[in-house]
């Protein structure tokens, strides 16, 4: 018989002996079973609740530091310049959608181009305002840099306090971002960016009466 036909039906071969007997004249089966009777079944992880995790959840946030509060900042106040002339207290408001200038301020830097205009504006208070004139194009420095503005002129006595108002237009020109937690806002000409401290209070002078002579207290 071929060598090959001989391993097929040893491999085939079943035989009936006692476990006991098998145990006992074959070493290594008897390690098996003890190895198999021994071994404690695996235990499955047990998967957190709901609750759990959300309570997991709420200590995880409740040790992270706390966000300092802080108080109101004030309005985001700069120092313009038109025609070298310094205009301190000018607002930088991002609500509004218009430049606005006083007209005595625009008496005081006797800026010409003005044409009237025939419009009804409505501020922040649901108050309507009609403007006087518009101003094409006039050149604002502020940290040296200078930008055309466009403005439209009204009466002092409606800007509390502020001779011009750099509304959206300018913002979106000059790319501004306004930091209300450093007091800081940063403006790009389109190549370079710089900070402009804001805050800033108002400090008429000799060389600037034209605040001084504001009756409503510009």
């Amino acid at each position: 018989m071929p060598a090959n036909d001989l391993e097929v039906q040893l491999r085939n071969l079943c035989g009936k002996i006692p476990l006991l007997q098998a145990i006992k004249d074959i070493p290594i089966l008897a390690k098996t079973i003890k190895e198999l009777c021994l071994k404690k079944p695996g235990r499955k992880k047990k998967q957190p609740t709901k609750v759990q995790v959300i309570g997991q959840m709420v200590e995880l946030i409740s040790n992270q530091p706390r966000l300092i509060r802080y108080g109101n900042p004030g309005n985001p106040i700069v120092t313009t310049h038109i025609k070298h002339i310094p205009i301190p207290n000018t607002l930088v408001d991002q609500g509004a959608t218009i430049n606005i200038m006083t007209i005595t301020t625009m008496e005081g830097l006797q800026l010409g181009n003005l044409k009237p205009i025939a419009i009804t504006l409505e501020l922040a208070d649901r108050s309507k305002v009609k403007p006087i004139y518009v101003l094409d194009d006039v050149i604002v420095t502020l940290a040296s840099w200078e930008f055309p503005v466009d403005f439209m002129v009204i009466q002092p006595k409606l800007m509390e306090g502020h001779p011009m108002i750099l509304g959206r237009p300018w913002l979106a020109t000059t790319d501004a971002y306004i930091g209300c937690r450093n007091g800081e806002m940063i403006i790009s000409n389109g190549v370079f960016t710089q900070k402009v401290i804001l805050h800033q209070p108002a400090q008429p002078t000799i060389h600037n009466p034209l605040w001084l002579e504001d009756p409503y207290g510009i």
